[in-house]
Parts: structure tokens; C-alpha cells; sequence
């Protein structure tokens, strides 16, 4: 038997579909959305590293 509290929880889950699977949507997008970010960061900074160091910056002539 489940308590008030989860009782009334799930009875708003239920009653508000629409909201609760927006909210599901919502939390998964932003989820998706950090783990981009975050694996985009490694990879341009290793390709930024890589690409860098191609150019042989220290033999550079300023004119």
C-alpha cells in the first residue's frame, strides 16, 4: 500500500499526461545536450592541439 504522498504523485502523474512526458522530454533533451557538449569540447581540443602544433607556430615570421 503506498503512502499519501506517493498516492497523490502518481495520481498527478497520471492525471497530467502531457505535462509529465514534456518533462520527461525536457530532462532527456538537456541530458543529450550536456553529453554533446562535453565530447564535443574533447574533440576540438585535441583536433585544436593537433592542427596547432601542424602550423609549427614557434618557426612563425611576423612581418
Amino acid at each position: 500500500m503506498l503512502s499519501p504522498r506517493w498516492r497523490k504523485v502518481v495520481r498527478d502523474l497520471w492525471g497530467y499526461k502531457a505535462r509529465t512526458l514534456l518533462v520527461v522530454l525536457s530532462v532527456a533533451v538537456g541530458v543529450f545536450a550536456v553529453g554533446v557538449i562535453g565530447t564535443s569540447r574533447i574533440v576540438m581540443s585535441g583536433d585544436l592541439h593537433r592542427i596547432w602544433m601542424a602550423f609549427h607556430p614557434p618557426s612563425a615570421c611576423l612581418l
